[in-house]
């Protein structure tokens, strides 16, 4: 896990310096953001365990809720109350697509074992009681996200495909940290799929996916547009952070890190990062300009992201036929289409047009004709600015919440043997960051990722927050040159008025000539007009930065 030794002391592993940031007393969140954000994620699922409730705002010390439900084996179950949230049309929806969820929920080998191709028959009945208990908690924590929404968040197939994922990761620290951490994430990124219908979540994609397209490849839009192709294919992607096209859990956790990271119209503009990507722009292109043949390919997309869950068929997604040796293949190589990719992509999309610019592109898309809908769809929260509240730039560590905690049980009440037990072996201690980073050295060389220590370096978690703070620092530098420049003319100019003026030159006689005949009207030469600025630029300026505007 380290380079030379000459360089241990200014580069360390991406795994230290996730490590490093949340064991500070005060956790940098803008340096975790751009860890999320950059090459591999948060890495591991031990440490998405801390940092994804750190990111989102829950302290696991304090939110009783939390504190009482700790550990695997306590758990939360949902009751009825007499609200009658939710509905039950909806716990009725939600029963039939939790028993149809099983990706997120076992890994490869055990859905091996339960499918009856490797293993005992009693290690597959084992599985599959697993499986069950785990769609038992799936479940509860739906049911338990809409009551705590009293109303507000309404249950949505594709809703499930996001749950799985957060109960896969957080669940062996019990239903109420996954909880507590999936509820604050629908308020804040889950917010229009939630409502009562569609409506705005469906003008969301009408005013962002083709105007970009038309925007950065026209003729890939052409193509799409002359099929009579709408937006509708990426409503998947958008509503389960693409979990419910994408079967690979590591895949899909990767996603997750941006996503929690970034502003909620993250998804769509990683969305057209993969319809831009080279591999499937071919694709797309190479396709017979028809609706159906189109749509099914778009749909397909998300599949070249994935090493896991492809048949021997060349068929993706489905247990029938699934093949060990095609899956150690594919887990060798690279996907088609690394997600890192994607992300780099969707952030270089977003500097250029930024969230706040998305409605101004689609009034001036096709001339005006998503003005209308562009003008209604101002009241849409995913349009409006971020509140400052949800950019917090530091948080006590868990350690220290921990500390802080003992320190008032030591001081009221003896704590219960639950909270004792929970102390000793809490998430976010300096020892349990040791035995993760001890697990992670087994990577081999290649793999490492290092960064350089004591790094300042905010831009992608700015950027993908939609925060213009990094384009306006360039905008007003590049201007204050622009000022310099010009005043540097402007003072030069008057400097010589009066004075032979070299940049001035004529059709007929030499740039020098010193008489002129009577009538001459002067050429401007902006060859010589340049080197002239630069020369004086050299006065007031270094060498470097003068050839640099040169």
């Amino acid at each position: 896990m380290s380079q030379s030794s000459g360089n241990n002391s200014t580069v360390m592993t991406k795994a230290e310096a996730i490590f490093l940031c949340l064991a500070e007393p005060e956790v940098d969140l803008w340096r975790l953001r751009e860890l999320a954000l950059s090459d591999g994620g948060l890495l591991d699922d031990v440490i998405r365990r801390v940092a994804w409730p750190k990111l989102v705002g829950i302290d696991r010390y304090t939110d009783p809720a939390v504190i009482e439900n700790q550990g695997a084996t306590s758990d939360l179950i949902f009751k009825p109350n007499s609200s009658g949230i939710p509905s039950l049309k909806e716990m009725d929806q939600v029963q039939r697509d939790v028993v149809r969820c099983t990706w997120h929920l076992l890994s490869y080998d055990q859905r091996r074992i339960w499918r009856g191709r490797s293993g005992s028959k009693e290690k597959s009945d084992k599985i599959a009681s697993l499986l069950r208990k785990k769609q038992r908690r799936l479940g509860h924590l739906i049911n338990m996200i809409l009551q705590d929404g009293a109303g507000s968040l309404k249950y949505y197939q594709g809703y499930h495909d996001v749950s799985s994922v957060f109960l896969n990761i957080l669940g062996t620290c019990g239903l109420g940290l996954t909880k507590a951490t999936l509820y604050k994430v629908s308020l804040s990124h889950f917010r229009e799929p939630m409502r009562e219908s569609f409506h705005e979540i469906i003008c969301v994609l009408r005013l962002t996916i083709f105007p970009l397209l038309a925007k950065f490849h026209p003729k890939l839009h052409d193509h799409l547009a002359r099929a009579g192709m709408e937006p509708f294919f990426a409503l998947s992607w958008v509503l389960s952070w693409f979990s419910h096209d994408v079967k690979d859990s590591r895949v899909a956790s990767r996603m997750f890190d941006a996503f929690i990271v970034a502003h909620p119209l993250f998804p769509i503009y990683v969305s057209v990062a993969m319809i831009l990507h080279p591999v499937n722009r071919n694709i797309i292109l190479k396709t017979e300009c028809d609706f159906a043949e189109l749509h099914n390919v778009l749909c397909s997309l998300p599949k070249n992201t994935c090493n896991y869950g492809w048949r021997r068929d060349g068929g993706y997604g489905s247990d029938d036929e699934f093949d060990k040796e095609v899956h150690e293949l594919r887990k060798s190589m690279l996907p088609l289409v690394p997600v890192q990719e994607l992300f780099d992509s969707a952030l270089c999309l977003m500097r250029s047009v930024p969230p706040q610019h998305l409605l101004s592109l689609a009034s001036r898309y096709r001339k005006g004709s998503l003005a209308e809908l562009a003008n209604a769809a101002s009241e849409i929260s995913l349009f409006h600015p971020l509140h400052s509240s949800s950019f917090a730039s530091f948080a006590p560590a868990d350690w220290v919440l921990k500390k802080r905690s003992k320190e008032e049980e030591d001081e009221g009440t003896t704590p219960t043997k639950k909270k004792r037990a929970m102390g000793e072996e809490a998430e976010g201690t300096p020892k349990m960051y040791e035995k993760a980073l001890l697990s992670l050295k087994n990577e081999t060389e290649e793999k490492c990722i290092y960064f350089k220590k004591n790094s300042r370096n905010r831009k992608n978690a700015l950027v993908a927050n939609g925060l213009d703070r990094y384009n306006k620092k360039r905008r007003l530098l590049v201007g204050g040159i622009l000022v310099a420049i010009l005043s540097i003319a402007w003072a030069y100019f008057s400097s010589r008025k009066g004075s032979h003026t070299p940049f001035l030159t004529s059709d007929t006689s030499p740039p020098h000539t010193a008489i002129k005949p009577l009538g001459h009207k002067p050429k401007f030469n902006f060859g010589i007009f340049l080197r002239e600025i630069h020369g004086s630029l050299k006065k007031v300026l270094s060498d470097d930065v003068a050839l640099m505007l040169y």
